[in-house]
């Protein structure tokens, strides 16, 4: 109950204080601690005595009781996401039947003695229309006023997850790292990234969508308790947390939205920076976070990666890429190269497939790993492979000009170039223009291209065979949905990438590779084996009766001619 002793202090703050103060226990009783004249006031008391005898001296008994649970609820929520602040509006009953509403500002401390509690500065609406010159006479003002109190929690809390806004992140950032540091707990920034989100929602609607942010934010509150955590936008989170368990509790939280997928291709990607510098902005401190994840957007299965100074040039090569690539296209700094595909039993030549090269100055040759991703995030790949499409026709015209044997030539296609571009157009424009057959060229497509919508990689892969090209399905078997790839899909031929695989005697590539092979062959699809180098690789491929290989075996990539 109400405690004299608990008081002498906080009475004396609280005689100046332009509103009312409240202390009480955060635990199932409530406990009021302390109440200020200014409340006794505001319920229309004679006494705090008066008071505590009509309220019954818990806080659960001070709010309109249609809203104690929803507003204990919305307390909670806050303070976990906050480090023990809430902000919150709700209604009371006074003494004499009148109904106020109120605006309530609190904390949840730990008091060694009396053990946590929650201090509140209150204030009657009324209060504060009365120093802004607000009115609440009529019910379109009073309406009015509502939204006030309203946006100033959107400002803090998001509506659709109940997790902070970056805005609000950045805000109450600085007191975490401070508190982190002050207790030796080393704070990290983690940059969260659901990966394929976008697709998600197209085959599960905004709905769909709106759930799985929602159970992300559970998730994290679940794995992360006190931690700062905030919904920053779309399908990205950040959490400062100190350095204790924290690899486990991140593959722990990717695991579970991982399980929450239905099917569908999503992926966390988590960047993790170590803040050593108070003086660091918040948004900068993100940004390192943001660099480590985006970092390995692209590495299949790597679920976290540390920020460190490789990072940070990788950023500044990114960067070079996005501003240099025009100009490098022009320049004719991109060239392309063929790789052979060969008939396994006789070695004869029957194919090429069609890969680039960045011959730059600054840098030398720069990898199409460093600049094919970074070209399909900025919206730049159709245009390289629309300089691929030209360059080989072009190749396959000279070499029939000069009485040579053209190959058909396959072009690997970027899901990007279908909405970026007509590319059906191009390419048949491309092999008008050279006065090839359609069956000169055929085009590559990547499993997981085609598994992160199916449906519409299907609609476009039959408006290149309807024009007489055909389709193939590059890096077979890497994604799960490879059986109904095989059996839905209008494909032309597999390629299965065997590079690192072992062909001995209990080897399970061996088994994985043969089951694959017999299975397309008994539906009638063609199977070329890639990255093939070692003559182990292809002895087994040809007692298993595949047909074709690609791999440094056989020759490197070589240039086409200018």
């Amino acid at each position: 109950m109400y405690n004299e002793n608990n008081c002498i202090t906080l009475e004396k703050i609280s005689e100046n204080t332009p509103g009312a103060l409240l202390v009480y226990k955060a635990n199932e009783s409530e406990e009021i601690l302390f109440v200020s004249e200014e409340l006794v006031k505001i319920f229309e008391c004679d006494s705090v005595d008066d008071f505590m005898k009509f309220t019954g001296g818990s806080f659960s008994t001070i709010v309109y009781p249609e809203d104690i649970e929803e507003i204990e609820r919305k307390i909670n929520e806050q303070v976990a996401l906050t480090h023990g602040y809430d902000y919150i509006t709700y209604r009371i009953i006074t003494k004499n039947g009148n109904i106020k509403q109120i605006e309530d500002w609190g904390r949840k401390v730990r008091d060694k003695e009396l053990g946590d509690l929650f201090y509140v500065y209150l204030n009657e609406r009324a209060l504060r229309e009365a120093l802004t010159g607000e009115s609440s006479e009529n019910t379109e003002k009073t309406s009015s006023n509502d939204s006030v109190a309203e946006d100033t929690a959107k400002d803090r809390f998001d509506d659709l997850t109940g997790l902070l806004t970056i805005k609000a992140f950045r805000k109450l950032a600085s007191e975490f790292i401070k508190e982190y540091l002050e207790d030796g707990a080393r704070p990290h920034c983690i940059f969260f990234n659901i990966r394929n989100f976008r697709t998600y929602n197209e085959s599960y609607g905004f709905e769909g969508g709106d759930r799985i942010l929602r159970s992300v934010s559970r998730i994290l509150l679940e794995v992360f308790p006190g931690c700062l955590i905030a919904h920053l936008d779309k399908d990205h989170f950040a959490v400062i947390a100190p350095f204790e368990n924290l690899t486990e509790r991140i593959n722990r939280m990717t695991t579970r939205v991982i399980n929450l997928r239905r099917g569908a291709i999503i992926e966390i990607k988590a960047g993790v920076y170590e803040i050593k510098d108070t003086s660091l902005a918040t948004s900068v401190i993100c940004d390192c976070a943001k660099f480590a994840a985006d970092s390995i957007k692209h590495e299949y299965g790597q679920t976290i990666c540390f920020y460190d100074g490789n990072i940070d040039e990788k950023a500044k090569l990114q960067n070079y890429i996005i501003r240099e690539f025009p100009k490098a296209l022009e320049n004719g700094e991109f060239k392309v190269y063929l790789q052979k595909v060969v008939d396994v039993n006789t070695g004869k030549t029957v194919s090429a497939e069609a890969l680039t090269r960045w011959e730059d100055p600054k840098h030398g040759r720069i990898s199409p790993l460093e600049y094919i991703y970074v070209l399909e995030e900025n919206n730049l790949i159709h245009k390289l492979d629309t300089h691929v499409i030209k360059e080989v026709c072009k190749e396959i015209k000279r070499c029939e000009d000069n009485g040579g044997e053209a190959v058909p030539v396959s072009i690997n296609l970027s899901g990007l170039d279908f909405e970026l571009a007509n590319v059906v157009r191009i390419i048949k424009d491309a092999v008008r223009e050279n006065g090839l057959s359609p069956d000169r060229l055929f085009f590559e497509l990547t499993e997981s291209l085609v598994a992160v919508d199916m449906d519409k990689m299907q609609r476009e892969a039959e408006k290149l065979r309807e024009n007489g090209f055909n389709v193939w399905m590059d890096a077979f078997g890497t994604e799960y949905s490879s059986l109904k790839v095989l059996r839905d899909f209008p494909l032309d031929g597999i390629k299965v990438d065997v590079k690192n695989m072992k062909f001995d005697n209990n080897s399970r590539d061996k088994i994985i590779v043969e089951a694959v092979i017999g299975i397309a062959k008994r539906l009638g699809i063609p199977v070329l084996c890639k990255g093939v180098e070692t003559r182990e690789q292809l002895d087994f491929l040809k007692d298993i009766d595949c047909k074709l290989a690609q791999g440094y075996l056989f020759g490197r990539p070589e240039p086409i001619k200018e």
